[in-house]
Protein backbone atom coordinates (compact mmCIF):
# COMPACT_ATOMS: atom_id res chain seq x y z
CA UNK A 1 0.00 0.00 0.00
CA UNK A 2 2.86 2.40 0.77
CA UNK A 3 4.40 1.45 -2.85
CA UNK A 4 1.42 2.92 -4.04
CA UNK A 5 1.13 5.85 -2.72
CA UNK A 6 4.79 6.80 -3.16
CA UNK A 7 3.86 5.68 -6.86
CA UNK A 8 0.74 8.46 -6.80
CA UNK A 9 2.91 10.84 -5.21
CA UNK A 10 5.79 10.84 -7.68
CA UNK A 11 3.13 11.03 -10.73
CA UNK A 12 1.55 13.70 -9.17
CA UNK A 13 4.35 15.74 -9.06
CA UNK A 14 5.74 14.94 -12.58
CA UNK A 15 2.26 15.80 -13.67
CA UNK A 16 2.26 19.18 -11.70
CA UNK A 17 5.72 20.08 -13.25
CA UNK A 18 5.12 19.41 -15.99
CA UNK A 19 1.93 21.75 -16.17
CA UNK A 20 4.06 24.06 -15.08
CA UNK A 21 6.52 24.16 -17.90
CA UNK A 22 3.70 24.10 -20.43
CA UNK A 23 2.24 27.74 -18.68
CA UNK A 24 5.62 29.02 -18.71
CA UNK A 25 5.60 28.03 -22.00
CA UNK A 26 2.00 29.09 -23.30
CA UNK A 27 0.86 31.10 -20.98
CA UNK A 28 3.38 33.33 -18.62
CA UNK A 29 0.92 35.88 -17.64
CA UNK A 30 -1.11 32.79 -15.64
CA UNK A 31 2.09 32.77 -13.60
CA UNK A 32 2.89 36.42 -13.34
CA UNK A 33 5.71 36.14 -15.31
CA UNK A 34 4.97 39.14 -17.68
CA UNK A 35 6.05 38.07 -21.19
CA UNK A 36 8.14 40.40 -22.12
CA UNK A 37 11.01 39.13 -19.53
CA UNK A 38 11.43 35.80 -20.72
CA UNK A 39 14.73 34.55 -21.38
CA UNK A 40 16.43 32.24 -23.58
CA UNK A 41 19.22 30.55 -22.52
CA UNK A 42 22.26 30.82 -24.46
CA UNK A 43 23.59 27.40 -25.39
CA UNK A 44 25.74 25.47 -28.35
CA UNK A 45 22.73 25.63 -30.38
CA UNK A 46 21.59 28.69 -29.69
CA UNK A 47 23.98 31.46 -30.81
CA UNK A 48 23.75 34.72 -29.62
CA UNK A 49 22.93 36.52 -32.64
CA UNK A 50 24.20 40.57 -32.17
CA UNK A 51 26.95 38.75 -30.16
CA UNK A 52 27.49 36.76 -33.07
CA UNK A 53 27.03 39.52 -35.88
CA UNK A 54 28.98 42.22 -34.21
CA UNK A 55 31.97 40.02 -32.70
CA UNK A 56 34.66 42.50 -31.77
CA UNK A 57 37.21 39.66 -32.55
CA UNK A 58 36.39 40.09 -36.24
CA UNK A 59 36.53 43.31 -36.06
CA UNK A 60 39.47 43.93 -34.51
CA UNK A 61 41.24 41.25 -36.19
CA UNK A 62 45.00 42.17 -37.85
CA UNK A 63 44.32 39.55 -40.22
CA UNK A 64 41.96 40.29 -43.28
CA UNK A 65 41.12 36.61 -44.16
CA UNK A 66 39.32 34.54 -41.38
CA UNK A 67 38.68 31.07 -41.01
CA UNK A 68 35.21 29.55 -40.39
CA UNK A 69 34.01 25.88 -40.15
CA UNK A 70 32.19 25.60 -43.40
CA UNK A 71 33.77 27.80 -45.61
CA UNK A 72 36.71 27.14 -44.58
CA UNK A 73 38.16 31.82 -44.83
CA UNK A 74 35.84 34.75 -45.09
CA UNK A 75 36.28 38.05 -44.83
CA UNK A 76 36.91 40.46 -42.13
CA UNK A 77 33.85 42.71 -41.43
CA UNK A 78 33.61 46.34 -41.83
CA UNK A 79 37.03 46.60 -42.92
CA UNK A 80 38.10 50.04 -44.25
CA UNK A 81 38.27 51.28 -48.03
CA UNK A 82 42.34 51.36 -47.10
CA UNK A 83 41.98 47.29 -46.01
CA UNK A 84 40.98 45.80 -49.39
CA UNK A 85 37.91 46.91 -48.68
CA UNK A 86 35.26 48.15 -47.74
CA UNK A 87 33.42 45.82 -46.53
CA UNK A 88 29.81 44.90 -45.30
CA UNK A 89 28.67 43.54 -41.87
CA UNK A 90 28.78 40.25 -43.62
CA UNK A 91 32.84 40.62 -44.64
CA UNK A 92 31.95 41.06 -48.30
CA UNK A 93 33.17 43.94 -50.74
CA UNK A 94 30.70 46.62 -50.39
CA UNK A 95 29.48 49.61 -49.15
CA UNK A 96 26.40 48.50 -47.64
CA UNK A 97 24.32 45.36 -47.48
CA UNK A 98 20.80 46.17 -49.48
CA UNK A 99 17.56 44.53 -48.07
CA UNK A 100 16.68 43.69 -51.74
CA UNK A 101 19.29 43.60 -54.24
CA UNK A 102 18.87 42.81 -58.14
CA UNK A 103 21.55 41.05 -58.50
CA UNK A 104 23.92 39.27 -56.88
CA UNK A 105 27.55 37.99 -57.88
CA UNK A 106 29.26 34.92 -56.27
CA UNK A 107 32.79 34.28 -56.83
CA UNK A 108 36.50 34.46 -55.65
CA UNK A 109 39.06 36.58 -55.32
CA UNK A 110 38.55 37.37 -59.21
CA UNK A 111 34.94 38.66 -58.45
CA UNK A 112 36.07 40.10 -54.86
CA UNK A 113 38.43 42.60 -57.44
CA UNK A 114 41.97 42.02 -56.31
CA UNK A 115 44.06 44.78 -58.14
CA UNK A 116 41.31 47.03 -58.31
CA UNK A 117 39.40 49.41 -55.91
CA UNK A 118 36.23 48.55 -55.25
CA UNK A 119 34.38 50.78 -58.18
CA UNK A 120 36.32 49.14 -60.53
CA UNK A 121 36.08 45.48 -59.50
CA UNK A 122 33.40 43.78 -62.31
CA UNK A 123 30.70 43.78 -60.49
CA UNK A 124 30.83 47.34 -59.96
CA UNK A 125 31.43 47.97 -63.25
CA UNK A 126 28.67 45.87 -64.48
CA UNK A 127 25.85 47.95 -62.48
CA UNK A 128 27.80 50.81 -64.37
CA UNK A 129 27.08 49.53 -67.97
CA UNK A 130 23.36 48.52 -66.65
CA UNK A 131 22.60 52.32 -66.34
CA UNK A 132 21.75 54.28 -63.74
CA UNK A 133 19.04 52.93 -61.88
CA UNK A 134 19.00 49.64 -63.60
CA UNK A 135 19.42 47.05 -60.93
CA UNK A 136 21.14 46.81 -57.24
CA UNK A 137 24.05 44.73 -57.48
CA UNK A 138 25.42 43.13 -54.25
CA UNK A 139 28.79 41.09 -53.92
CA UNK A 140 29.23 37.93 -52.38
CA UNK A 141 32.97 37.03 -53.09
CA UNK A 142 35.36 35.79 -51.21
CA UNK A 143 39.32 35.03 -52.50
CA UNK A 144 40.44 31.42 -51.70
CA UNK A 145 36.91 29.88 -52.54
CA UNK A 146 35.86 27.66 -54.88
CA UNK A 147 32.54 25.87 -56.30
CA UNK A 148 31.48 24.26 -52.92
CA UNK A 149 31.40 27.85 -51.02
CA UNK A 150 29.61 29.28 -54.20
CA UNK A 151 26.71 26.42 -53.67
CA UNK A 152 26.91 27.49 -49.74
CA UNK A 153 26.64 31.28 -50.78
CA UNK A 154 23.93 30.72 -53.13
CA UNK A 155 21.43 28.87 -51.18
CA UNK A 156 21.85 31.44 -48.20
CA UNK A 157 21.88 34.58 -50.99
CA UNK A 158 18.03 33.57 -52.25
CA UNK A 159 17.19 34.95 -49.00
CA UNK A 160 17.53 38.57 -50.35
CA UNK A 161 15.15 37.67 -52.72
CA UNK A 162 17.02 38.61 -56.01
CA UNK A 163 16.12 38.42 -59.87
CA UNK A 164 19.16 37.45 -61.00
CA UNK A 165 22.28 35.57 -59.46
CA UNK A 166 25.70 35.10 -61.37
CA UNK A 167 28.44 32.52 -60.03
CA UNK A 168 31.86 32.95 -61.61
CA UNK A 169 33.79 30.00 -61.31
CA UNK A 170 37.26 30.45 -62.29
CA UNK A 171 39.80 27.88 -64.01
CA UNK A 172 43.10 28.22 -62.42
CA UNK A 173 42.24 27.01 -59.29
CA UNK A 174 38.70 25.96 -58.11
CA UNK A 175 38.62 22.23 -59.45
CA UNK A 176 41.28 21.52 -56.20
CA UNK A 177 40.27 24.03 -53.91
CA UNK A 178 36.94 22.30 -54.52
CA UNK A 179 37.86 19.09 -54.21
CA UNK A 180 40.04 19.47 -51.10
CA UNK A 181 36.96 20.95 -48.73
CA UNK A 182 34.43 18.30 -50.61
CA UNK A 183 36.63 15.55 -48.90
CA UNK A 184 38.00 17.02 -45.94
CA UNK A 185 34.88 18.48 -44.46
CA UNK A 186 31.96 15.97 -43.74
CA UNK A 187 29.37 19.26 -43.84
CA UNK A 188 30.23 18.96 -47.51
CA UNK A 189 30.32 14.82 -48.13
CA UNK A 190 27.48 14.71 -50.61
CA UNK A 191 29.81 16.52 -53.39
CA UNK A 192 32.41 13.64 -52.90
CA UNK A 193 31.46 12.60 -56.80
CA UNK A 194 33.95 9.73 -56.46
CA UNK A 195 33.52 7.88 -53.66
CA UNK A 196 37.03 5.86 -54.04
CA UNK A 197 38.93 9.06 -53.32
CA UNK A 198 40.00 10.32 -50.44
CA UNK A 199 41.49 13.76 -49.04
CA UNK A 200 44.82 12.15 -48.70
CA UNK A 201 44.62 11.09 -53.12
CA UNK A 202 45.31 14.55 -53.29
CA UNK A 203 48.72 14.76 -55.44
CA UNK A 204 51.54 17.10 -53.99
CA UNK A 205 52.04 20.77 -55.86
CA UNK A 206 53.86 20.60 -58.70
CA UNK A 207 57.84 21.60 -58.00
CA UNK A 208 58.22 25.24 -57.86
CA UNK A 209 54.66 25.71 -57.40
CA UNK A 210 53.72 29.79 -57.02
CA UNK A 211 57.25 30.52 -56.84
CA UNK A 212 58.09 29.51 -60.27
CA UNK A 213 57.14 31.38 -63.07
CA UNK A 214 58.15 32.46 -66.82
CA UNK A 215 58.86 35.40 -68.35
CA UNK A 216 57.98 35.96 -71.71
CA UNK A 217 59.93 38.74 -73.34
CA UNK A 218 57.93 40.61 -76.20
CA UNK A 219 59.27 41.99 -79.22
CA UNK A 220 59.93 45.44 -78.11
CA UNK A 221 61.69 44.40 -75.44
CA UNK A 222 58.35 44.05 -73.08
CA UNK A 223 58.37 41.46 -70.34
CA UNK A 224 55.64 40.15 -68.80
CA UNK A 225 55.28 37.01 -65.89
CA UNK A 226 53.08 33.66 -65.98
CA UNK A 227 53.01 30.90 -63.26
CA UNK A 228 52.03 27.94 -65.39
CA UNK A 229 53.46 25.50 -62.86
CA UNK A 230 50.83 27.13 -59.92
CA UNK A 231 48.02 26.81 -62.72
CA UNK A 232 49.09 23.21 -64.20
CA UNK A 233 48.50 22.08 -60.74
CA UNK A 234 44.48 22.30 -61.34
CA UNK A 235 44.59 20.95 -64.85
CA UNK A 236 46.91 18.08 -64.45
CA UNK A 237 45.83 14.61 -65.81
CA UNK A 238 44.80 13.46 -62.30
CA UNK A 239 41.96 11.45 -60.85
CA UNK A 240 41.75 14.41 -58.04
CA UNK A 241 41.63 17.03 -60.52
CA UNK A 242 39.19 15.03 -62.29
CA UNK A 243 36.90 15.00 -59.42
CA UNK A 244 37.41 18.87 -58.68
CA UNK A 245 36.15 19.51 -62.24
CA UNK A 246 33.09 17.14 -61.82
CA UNK A 247 31.91 19.09 -58.20
CA UNK A 248 32.31 22.48 -60.22
CA UNK A 249 29.89 20.67 -62.21
CA UNK A 250 27.80 19.11 -59.96
CA UNK A 251 27.82 22.38 -57.97
CA UNK A 252 26.47 24.01 -60.77
CA UNK A 253 23.82 21.66 -61.26
CA UNK A 254 22.64 21.75 -57.43
CA UNK A 255 23.08 25.97 -58.00
CA UNK A 256 20.49 26.17 -60.76
CA UNK A 257 17.83 23.19 -59.03
CA UNK A 258 17.80 25.94 -56.17
CA UNK A 259 17.47 28.97 -58.58
CA UNK A 260 14.82 27.68 -60.34
CA UNK A 261 13.11 26.90 -57.53
CA UNK A 262 12.89 30.54 -56.72
CA UNK A 263 12.59 31.60 -60.24
CA UNK A 264 15.78 33.25 -59.52
CA UNK A 265 17.54 33.62 -63.45
CA UNK A 266 20.82 32.29 -63.13
CA UNK A 267 23.83 33.02 -64.68
CA UNK A 268 27.32 31.34 -65.15
CA UNK A 269 30.68 32.47 -66.11
CA UNK A 270 34.32 31.03 -66.24
CA UNK A 271 37.37 33.62 -65.51
CA UNK A 272 40.19 31.55 -67.56
CA UNK A 273 43.98 32.29 -66.36
CA UNK A 274 45.91 35.20 -67.29
CA UNK A 275 48.20 32.44 -69.42
CA UNK A 276 45.28 31.03 -71.67
CA UNK A 277 43.84 34.82 -72.19
CA UNK A 278 47.66 36.26 -73.56
CA UNK A 279 48.17 32.63 -75.47
CA UNK A 280 46.61 34.15 -79.50
CA UNK A 281 49.15 37.40 -78.59
CA UNK A 282 52.10 35.29 -77.73
CA UNK A 283 51.70 33.22 -80.93
CA UNK A 284 50.74 35.90 -83.03
CA UNK A 285 54.29 38.22 -81.93
CA UNK A 286 55.97 34.39 -82.35
CA UNK A 287 57.10 34.11 -79.24
CA UNK A 288 58.51 30.85 -78.17
CA UNK A 289 56.32 29.41 -75.09
CA UNK A 290 57.93 27.65 -72.59
CA UNK A 291 57.08 24.12 -72.12
CA UNK A 292 55.01 23.52 -69.12
CA UNK A 293 52.85 26.79 -70.33
CA UNK A 294 52.54 24.91 -73.66
CA UNK A 295 50.79 22.21 -71.38
CA UNK A 296 48.93 24.01 -69.28
CA UNK A 297 47.06 26.41 -71.69
CA UNK A 298 46.39 23.06 -73.86
CA UNK A 299 45.17 21.25 -70.73
CA UNK A 300 43.02 24.45 -70.02
CA UNK A 301 41.68 24.51 -73.08
CA UNK A 302 40.27 21.25 -72.92
CA UNK A 303 39.09 21.50 -69.31
CA UNK A 304 36.98 24.55 -70.13
CA UNK A 305 35.42 23.26 -73.27
CA UNK A 306 33.87 20.51 -70.97
CA UNK A 307 33.16 22.37 -68.03
CA UNK A 308 31.31 25.36 -70.68
CA UNK A 309 29.89 22.61 -72.77
CA UNK A 310 27.90 20.98 -69.29
CA UNK A 311 26.62 25.12 -68.03
CA UNK A 312 25.47 25.80 -71.33
CA UNK A 313 23.41 22.89 -71.33
CA UNK A 314 21.40 23.37 -67.85
CA UNK A 315 18.26 24.51 -69.11
CA UNK A 316 17.52 26.41 -66.41
CA UNK A 317 20.74 28.89 -66.10
CA UNK A 318 22.56 31.14 -68.60
CA UNK A 319 26.16 30.61 -69.90
CA UNK A 320 28.05 33.85 -71.14
CA UNK A 321 31.63 32.93 -72.16
CA UNK A 322 34.07 35.79 -71.28
CA UNK A 323 37.74 34.09 -73.04
CA UNK A 324 37.05 35.58 -76.45
CA UNK A 325 36.17 38.65 -75.45
CA UNK A 326 39.34 38.94 -72.90
CA UNK A 327 41.60 37.76 -76.03
CA UNK A 328 40.53 40.20 -78.49
CA UNK A 329 41.05 43.11 -76.14
CA UNK A 330 44.62 41.74 -75.46
CA UNK A 331 45.19 41.11 -78.79
CA UNK A 332 44.19 45.24 -79.55
CA UNK A 333 46.91 46.18 -77.52
CA UNK A 334 45.42 46.37 -73.85
CA UNK A 335 46.42 44.40 -70.81
CA UNK A 336 44.00 43.11 -69.02
CA UNK A 337 45.88 41.89 -66.53
CA UNK A 338 49.33 43.05 -65.11
CA UNK A 339 52.47 41.97 -66.30
CA UNK A 340 53.76 41.04 -63.03
CA UNK A 341 53.34 37.51 -61.52
CA UNK A 342 49.95 38.56 -60.23
CA UNK A 343 46.84 36.74 -62.19
CA UNK A 344 44.32 38.82 -61.38
CA UNK A 345 42.77 41.07 -63.90
CA UNK A 346 43.42 45.04 -64.19
CA UNK A 347 40.65 47.44 -64.38
CA UNK A 348 40.11 46.91 -67.80
CA UNK A 349 39.89 42.53 -67.82
CA UNK A 350 37.55 43.11 -64.70
CA UNK A 351 35.79 46.08 -67.08
CA UNK A 352 35.78 43.25 -70.06
CA UNK A 353 33.96 40.82 -67.94
CA UNK A 354 31.01 43.42 -67.12
CA UNK A 355 30.63 44.58 -70.69
CA UNK A 356 30.22 40.73 -71.69
CA UNK A 357 27.46 40.02 -69.25
CA UNK A 358 25.81 43.41 -69.19
CA UNK A 359 23.26 42.49 -71.80
CA UNK A 360 22.54 38.95 -70.64
CA UNK A 361 21.49 40.29 -67.26
CA UNK A 362 19.49 43.56 -68.70
CA UNK A 363 17.64 40.92 -70.72
CA UNK A 364 16.66 39.05 -67.79
CA UNK A 365 16.08 42.07 -65.18
CA UNK A 366 13.65 42.94 -68.13
CA UNK A 367 11.89 40.18 -68.27
CA UNK A 368 11.91 39.67 -64.72
CA UNK A 369 9.94 42.94 -64.52
CA UNK A 370 7.80 42.72 -67.21
CA UNK A 371 6.51 38.93 -65.18
CA UNK A 372 5.99 41.29 -62.17
CA UNK A 373 4.04 43.48 -63.58
CA UNK A 374 1.53 41.21 -65.87
CA UNK A 375 1.09 39.42 -62.33
CA UNK A 376 -0.38 42.70 -60.32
Amino acid sequence: MGREWMLLGVSVTVTLALAVALLRWWAPGLLGITPDLQLVRVAEKIVPFYENVFRIEDREAVEFILKDPYTVVRARPLAPSSFLGPTDILGFRNDSVPNAPDVIAIGDSQTFGLNAPLSANWPSRLQLHLGAGKARIYSMAIGGWGAVQYLDMLDKAIAFGPKVMIVAFYSGNDAMESFQLAYSAEHWASLRVDPTLARSDAPKRLAGGKNQMWIATLPLGQKIAFTPQLRLYSMQDHPVADAGWEIMAEAARRMSTLAAAHDVSLVFIVIPTKELVYLPKLELLGVTLDPTYSELVTREKRRLERLSARLDAIETAHYVELLGSLQQMVLRGHATHPHSIDGHPTKRGYDVIARRLAPTVSRLLDSASMEANESK
